[in-house]
């Protein structure tokens, strides 16, 4: 039976009309956002319907997120699937414990007029697709098999294409690019956020408020410079002045050892007192001397 979502007539007449019962919930802002979503069913989930043209994404930067800096219609259009898909995860890490699951799909090139406002390359690419685009109702499959297909149930995260999960883009999974994402975003819906909204998804006012830059450091005046200049250039000089009187220190610590090295050789070194005394006594004659030279003085007489 064909659904046409953007019609509350046909969403109403086909959830009275399909064999299983699905629940089709409007969410607001004041009435919560997972409280109704864990109460309409078991195995709920939230699905993104994202596109394969994430890919041509270049990721979150803050500066230009909304092109307001530079515009590129195929990156603008790569941008807003990649953050559905980044988002999922964010989404699915923080009510994981709800028993809700956070998909994101692909629904493959659908032959539908989304492509009206396109222009250029983007609309000649549009139109060698149509014909061989995909019906509403084969595109609208991958949909329906990641919401109701039960060998799903409690695997999110999950990007799926084909009516299978797949594995999307590397950025798309960077956790970091992720995080950024997910507070921006709330950053955005601040005024129509409290406490008690945030608590659902594990924040607050204040931990989704962004980060303000570090301030710069005031350049500091030139007389304050200059002085530490002077500061420095002293604190050399008293180094250098420590390193001479080191230097003598040394040196004179050498001196005992010049005086060890001239005892043990003996060559320069003036004899002692006691050794002086020997050497006169030695040279003295004994009494035995001086009566052999009496005796013999006698003879040549």
């Amino acid at each position: 039976m064909p659904l046409d979502l953007a019609s509350f007539e046909s969403v109403l007449e086909f959830s009275s009309s399909t064999k299983r019962r699905i629940t089709f919930k409007c969410l607001d802002l004041q009435g919560g956002l997972i409280a109704p979503q864990k109460a309409s069913a078991p195995n709920s989930k939230i699905i993104n319907v994202s596109s394969s043209g994430h890919k041509r994404g270049d990721g979150v930067n803050l500066d230009n997120i909304q092109s307001q800096k530079s515009y590129s219609q195929g990156k603008a259009y790569g941008n807003s699937k990649l953050f559905q898909i980044m988002n999922t995860f964010s989404l699915h890490s923080k009510i994981k414990d709800t028993g809700i699951d956070v998909f994101s799909v692909h629904p493959g090139v659908v032959d539908t007029g989304f492509s009206k406002g396109y222009s250029g390359l983007y609309k000649a690419a549009t139109l060698l697709h149509k014909g061989f685009g995909r019906t509403s109702d084969d595109g609208a499959a991958t949909t329906l098999s990641a919401a109701l297909d039960e060998q799903f149930h409690g695997k999110g995260p999950l990007y799926f294409s084909s009516c299978k999960p797949v594995q999307p883009s590397a950025t798309a999974r960077n956790e970091e690019q992720q995080k950024q994402l997910w507070i921006y975003s709330l950053g955005l819906l601040q005024e129509h956020l409290d406490d008690t909204l945030l608590a659902d998804v594990g924040e607050t006012l204040e931990s989704i408020k962004p980060k303000e830059p570090e301030p710069e450091p005031e350049p500091k005046p030139a007389e304050e410079e200059g002085d530490k200049k002077e500061e420095e250039g002293a604190k050399e000089e008293e180094k250098g002045a420590d390193g001479d009187k080191t230097d003598e220190k040394k040196e004179d610590g050498d001196k005992p050892e010049e005086k060890k090295d001239e005892e043990a050789g003996g060559g320069d070194a003036k004899p002692s007192q006691e050794t002086e005394e020997k050497a006169a006594e030695e040279e003295k004659p004994s009494e035995e001397q001086k009566e052999d030279e009496a005796e013999e003085e006698k003879k040549e007489e």
